[in-house]
């Protein structure tokens, strides 16, 4: 079974950011809502996951669901 959030709480891992204040500060979103998106008891909405994804610098789509592969339109 898939844990809500698994893909915004695995990009969060791999950023090496533990601090919820700095990601709140850059993104708007409060730390408390932050707190239940992280520990996957509320899911989040696009709007947040379009922050999330800004601020840790990935796809929107990788916020949402880390299964997705992304195409490179490079070639």
């Amino acid at each position: 079974m898939v844990k809500m959030n698994e893909a915004l709480i695995r990009v969060k891992k791999e950023s090496g950011i533990k601090s919820n204040e700095i990601i709140s500060d850059a993104t708007g979103i409060d730390t408390s809502t932050m707190s239940l998106h992280f520990s996957g008891k509320r899911k989040i909405k696009f709007d947040q996951a379009y922050l999330y994804a800004k601020f840790f610098k990935v796809h929107v789509l990788k916020i949402i669901d880390n299964n997705i592969t992304l195409l490179d339109n490079s070639t």
